[in-house]
């Protein structure tokens, strides 16, 4: 039986108040104000009711166009824990993890489907509702050549990932279960369409290349994280017969598979038994792994299934993971199903790359438990994810559930208080230890320990790697320390004499430069890409701005537009952002994704700007000014010619 639409149910709803019209008028002397609204909204509930349940129920298991949704291995969903947890279930479902991969439909897809023209590139896409399904009018994928030469084709959206910064769409493609990725990505808070390429740090693509389509790589890749209990399923016949226990990070990819528990707890007998047991001791039900009874180490290794670079054992290991997903329970030891990078396996050193420092620590978002598992903390102490993290929403937690999901952090952890509360002696007197202001940002125990070194999504991410500032690891690896990365304005000799003074940290070896130039500049100018951006994005945050004050920061806006026409596009994106933020900068239409000459136009702009309101309290030859504060032309043209040119692919 066919669906019934909007209009249907409108027709059948003036039907019925047409039917009870008579009775209401003779009601009418008497009946109550808003009577009559009321009964129409009646009537459309129950005609709404009515139409909803004939409608045909899905079957994932004969979905044919995207991965289906079937219980297995254990797997019951999360429909089978809301009943018990109520609680727990509603936090959850109000995360971003819930929300990571959805089925493609007009409540999840975030962007308007009005059918307006989309225009990327050089190519054409329009978005439209058809019902309880979303199209896309795109170029046909399938064409090899220039977009605007393609002939127009229209595809179903079947999935989304992300609801948070980005969300990408899957469209039907090939008669399987293998989706094929939409070249071009909505930015939610910049409520603006990008080619994918651009949403991530790396050099500018081909332009054959930039809006190209991705055949199946939701089913290969995303799936590991993107969802729970992931079998990709690629057949030896060709067809992909993709299967999760359910799209997005939902119950069972924390707590593990939970159709044991659900059967054990139907009895209310046992479920009784269990409650007077944690009320008298500290136990567990032994049929479901709680995170949070399993040791620091087995903890964060729940998270670090997903937030940590591995890969599978080992070649052989592919045909089992195809079949049946990843082997990693909840509660298990990592390392015995998983190959935790980086590895010996010299074929491996091309998925390591793009992922870490030189010196190993992470460089990229989503792979924060390397860092935690290279802490102190977490190798002579009680340290977890769960130790800063929460979950579910603790039921005194008076933020809205909106807020906690930002970042799922417990409410102690959104000051020091978690880092205090094992440092006690540095608690007593905290401008002692860190030799700034109580209450300033260089007295904040993240921004000395755990700065801005990590990226990913179009932004600086804090590195989870808790240790002390070094202008020796810097010097290393060209990962900024949280000293350099504040006082953007200084020397790495101004932060290693500090370093020493303080702490007794030994003074490294330091070249020229290292004396006289600002170490913020040289990044942002003679960096690589990734340090580049970093410092683009440094420069727009508040501790950074007030730190690097030369009295005030307008030194920074000359060398950011530089950025302005960097070669890569996220260098681009942020260096605007954080320019577009200043009350000191017209940036007029300037378009990071504009032709080399009018992105040209806009930093020499600018730049004139800023050098016409230049004073000399601005100057400062560390930060490439004069004495009459304006940027020294000839000392930033020495720099740029000494950048880091080697390409920066950062996989995030």
């Amino acid at each position: 039986m066919p669906d019934i639409g909007v209009l249907e149910v409108g027709l059948i709803t003036l039907i019925l108040w047409a039917a009870l019209r008579p009775l209401l008028r003779a009601l009418r002397p008497e009946a109550p104000r808003g009577l009559f609204p009321g009964l129409l909204a009646i009537a459309a509930l129950v005609t709404w009711t009515a139409v909803a349940a004939r409608r045909p129920p899905i079957i994932e298991a004969e979905i044919a166009n995207r991965p289906a949704r079937v219980e297995a291995g254990g797997y019951v969903s999360s429909g089978a824990c809301r009943e018990c947890h109520p609680r727990e279930h509603g936090s959850w479902h109000a995360t971003y993890h819930r929300t990571m991969t959805q089925v493609a439909t007009p409540d999840t897809v975030i962007p308007a489907l009005d059918g307006a023209p989309i225009v990327v590139g050089g190519a054409r896409y329009e978005l439209r509702r058809r019902g309880d399904d979303v199209t896309v009018t795109m170029p046909d994928p399938a064409f090899r050549g220039p977009p605007a030469s393609a002939p127009r084709v229209e595809r179903r959206l079947v999935m989304t990932t992300g609801s948070h910064h980005e969300q990408d769409f899957w469209f039907e493609d090939g008669g399987d279960r293998a989706v094929s990725h939409l070249p071009i990505v909505y930015r939610i808070a910049e409520r603006r369409w990008l080619p994918n390429g651009a949403t991530f740090l790396q050099p500018p693509p081909h332009p054959d290349a930039a809006l190209a389509t991705d055949h199946g790589g939701w089913n290969r890749n995303c799936i590991q994280c993107h969802a729970t209990a992931g079998r990709p399923r690629f057949g030896d016949d060709g067809v992909v017969r993709t299967e999760v226990g359910e799209l997005g990070i939902a119950c069972e990819a924390c707590h593990g598979p939970a159709a044991e528990h659900v059967a054990a707890n139907r009895d209310p007998r046992r479920r009784y038994a269990l409650h007077r047991a944690r009320r008298s001791e500290d136990v567990g039900d032994p049929t479901i792994v709680n995170p949070r009874r399993l040791s620091p180490e087995r903890a964060s290794e729940v998270c670090g299934q997903c937030h940590m670079v591995s890969t599978v054992t080992s070649p052989a290991a592919f045909p089992e993971w195809n079949a049946h997903g990843p082997a990693f329970r909840p509660g298990a030891r990592l390392a015995d199903t998983r190959d935790v990078l980086p590895s010996d396996r010299p074929e491996l050193a091309g998925f390591v790359d793009g992922r870490f420092w030189s010196d190993g620590v992470v460089r990229v978002t989503g792979r924060e438990l390397h860092g935690v598992q290279g802490s102190p903390c977490a190798q002579h102490g009680p340290l977890s994810c769960l130790s800063c993290h929460d979950m579910h929403q603790r039921h005194d937690d008076r933020r809205a559930p909106s807020a906690w999901a930002d970042d799922q952090l417990a409410p102690h952890a959104l000051g020091d208080d978690g880092c205090i509360q094992c440092h006690a002696a540095v608690a007593a007197d905290v401008p002692a230890h860190t030799h700034h202001a109580a209450g300033s940002p260089g007295s904040a125990c993240y921004d000395c320990h755990m700065p801005y070194t990590a990226w990913g999504l179009l932004k600086a991410i804090r590195s989870h790697q808790i240790e002390s500032p070094s202008v020796a690891t810097t010097l290393a690896s060209g990962r900024p320390n949280a000293c350099n990365l504040c006082h953007l304005d200084r020397p790495l000799a101004w932060a290693a004499e500090r370093l020493e003074a303080w702490y007794g940290s030994p003074m490294p070896a330091l070249g020229d430069e290292d004396r006289t130039l600002a170490a913020g500049v040289r990044w942002l100018v003679a960096g690589d890409a990734g340090q580049r951006a970093l410092v683009a994005w440094s420069m727009g945050w508040a501790p950074a701005r007030s730190a690097a004050g030369r009295p005030d920061d307008a030194w920074m806006v000359p060398l950011l537009a530089q950025a302005l026409d960097d070669p890569y596009d996220a260098v681009r994106f942020v260096a605007a952002r954080t320019l577009a933020a200043r009350a000191d900068v017209a940036l007029g239409d300037y378009d990071f994704l504009a032709a080399a000459a009018v992105r040209g136009a806009t930093r020499d702009a600018v730049v004139a700007a800023a050098d016409a309101r230049a004073r000399p309290a601005d100057a400062g030859a560390a930060v490439l000014h004069d004495q009459a504060g304006r940027l020294d032309r000839a000392a930033l043209a020495t720099l740029l010619a000494a950048r880091d040119q080697r390409p920066v692919v950062l996989k995030e």
